[in-house]
């Protein structure tokens, strides 16, 4: 699955390595990287029978513990689609530094209340093996980005409307 959008629940990300600056987060995960990872994906999915998706919205939500059925249910009615304990504060560092991100996820469960029971030596086995795979189409992925940048990734952080940045501080 690679995400076009993401809804984070976990607590406020505080830090910031450019104070001042604001980032847009109109297009959160760089749409050259996302096509990148799309077309990989799309060969290792046909060689193992399996299905990948180019668009869902990330749900991120607090670990170290798996969500409730309750709290799947309503991730779901707020538009996630896939939930994680990844992605932020990842993506709001990359956009703060100006690089391009974007994720690539293999579903290890379905979720409390989806599928009635899971097997937790299955999903470390489905981490095991997939870790390398999925390694695999991340490299081939960024190996096939064309030299020239052609996103606006390093665009998306401003000074803010209402932050200045301190005497010295990079705006």
């Amino acid at each position: 699955i690679i995400p076009h959008d993401f809804i984070d629940f976990t607590p406020q990300y505080c830090g910031q390595l450019a104070p001042g600056a604001v980032i847009s987060m109109r297009e959160p995960f760089c749409p050259d990287l996302r096509e990148a990872l799309w077309q990989r994906s799309r060969r290792f999915a046909a060689d193992k029978a399996t299905r990948v998706f180019n668009r869902a919205v990330h749900a991120t939500v607090e670990g170290p513990r798996f969500e409730t059925a309750a709290e799947v249910a309503a991730l779901a009615r707020l538009g996630g689609d896939i939930i994680s304990q990844t992605v932020t504060p990842e993506v709001y560092l990359a956009r703060e530094v100006g690089a391009c991100f974007a994720t690539v996820e293999m579903v290890l469960n379905y979720a409390e209340g989806v599928r009635p029971e899971w097997d937790f030596d299955l999903l470390r086995a489905i981490v095991r093996e997939g870790a390398e795979e999925l390694g695999g189409v991340a490299l081939d992925a960024l190996a096939a980005l064309p030299a020239e940048i052609t996103c606006s990734c390093a665009s998306h952080r401003q000074v803010g409307p209402v932050c200045t940045p301190a005497a010295g501080e990079p705006a």
